[in-house]
């Protein structure tokens, strides 16, 4: 079960103020904007681990 465990890793963040270093990697891709296949026509988009919105909707109503 991984409720206990992400339980208890929002718990450590909270009393502690610490936020893992390994949830804050991300992995960058490039998305298509349009026009040719020219890398300025590509942006560079971040994607988080889905943990980080989780604890982004637990903050939320906690303040």
């Amino acid at each position: 079960m991984l409720a206990p465990i992400i339980t208890h890793m929002f718990e450590n963040v909270f009393t502690t103020g610490i936020y893992p270093d390994d949830l804050k990697i991300a992995k960058v891709i490039p998305l298509y904007k349009k026009g040719d296949s020219l890398p300025e026509n590509y942006r560079p988009t971040s994607l988080l681990p889905c943990i980080n919105k989780i604890l982004e909707s637990v903050v939320e109503k906690k303040g």
